[in-house]
Order: C-alpha cells, then sequence, then structure tokens
C-alpha cells in the first residue's frame, strides 16, 4: 500500500510518501505529482517511509523533476532511507536529483 500526503505552502509543495512505489502503486504516485498545480515552482519529496522503489517510480520522480525545472523551480528528495538511495546510486540518479539521505 502507498500512502501520499501532500501540503501546499505558496509556491511550494511538500509530499510526505509511505510505503512501497511498485510498478502497481507508482500509478498513484504518477497521478499524485502530475495534479500538483502550476503555481508550484519547488516540490520536496519525503522519503522516509519508503522501503522500495522500482524503475517506475524512478521514472516517475525524474518527470517531476524535469517539470519542475520547466516551471523554472526544483524539486529536491529529503530523508532518502540507505535501501532507497543504493538504487538512487546504481542507476545515477544520485547525479541528476538534489538528494538529503537521512543521516
Amino acid at each position: 500500500m502507498l500512502t501520499l500526503e501532500k501540503k501546499f505552502d505558496g509556491e511550494r509543495c511538500d509530499m510526505e510518501i509511505k510505503g512501497r512505489v511498485d510498478t502497481a502503486m507508482s500509478v498513484e504516485m504518477e497521478r499524485a505529482l502530475s495534479s500538483i498545480p502550476k503555481p508550484v515552482t519547488r516540490l520536496v519529496l519525503d522519503l522516509s517511509s519508503v522501503g522500495y522503489i522500482c524503475s517506475s517510480g524512478l521514472r516517475i520522480l525524474l518527470t517531476a523533476h524535469k517539470e519542475m525545472a520547466t516551471r523554472g523551480g526544483s524539486m529536491e528528495l529529503k530523508k532518502v532511507p540507505e535501501v532507497v538511495m543504493e538504487v538512487l546510486e546504481a542507476t545515477g540518479f544520485s547525479k541528476t536529483l538534489r538528494i538529503n539521505p537521512l543521516p
């Protein structure tokens, strides 16, 4: 199961993602990210409760990153757990995305 909680503050959107981002659940994540209103230019994704991310989830992150860039903004991943960080590093996403891993 995947839970997504969004909070808006002007041009910023904070989204907490909880659960496994597998192929079935990535559709929910894609829908949530694609529905972020145009005034938002800063997207912060809290991944502290994500235990798994599949290739579809990675593609969605990259799409959201590109969307924020086209708006003149940015996307940041925060509290990235080690298991997810390993996937981001292995795929090279850690060089493209702004990431703040768990301490």
